[in-house]
């Protein structure tokens, strides 16, 4: 319920939108709308993390027994991926180029040609 004299839609129809996925009390003084927007937030990802893990459950009891299992952190959206970043991995083939343009940039840097 909108308070009276408080115009529908704009700032108050968001702090009452995120007040609600929080179920707290909008109109109570003492919480900032960037508390409110805070609690909105990890409650999302707790209700991804409890999705995730059912969803995971699921897929891992009807998968083929030759695949590795499915993880929670796989599915959840919230969870950052621990994949590699696409660096380059530093071997023999290309540690001659690196090392060439890394000395080269040293010495451009600091004014030796």
């Amino acid at each position: 319920m909108v308070p009276r004299g408080r115009p529908v839609g704009g700032w108050w129809q968001i702090v009452h939108e995120l007040a609600a996925v929080c179920q707290v009390d909008p109109n109570r003084r003492g919480q900032t709308l960037r508390e409110i927007v805070w609690m909105s937030n990890q409650r999302g990802k707790h209700e991804w993390q409890q999705t995730a893990l059912l969803a995971s459950i699921l897929i891992n009891a009807n998968r083929d027994p030759k695949k590795r299992p499915i993880s929670p952190d796989e599915i959840n959206p919230y969870v950052k991926s621990k994949q590699s970043s696409g660096g380059l991995r530093i071997c023999k083939q290309n540690q001659a180029v690196l090392k060439k343009l890394f000395t080269e940039r040293a010495k451009h840097a600091i004014g030796i040609e």
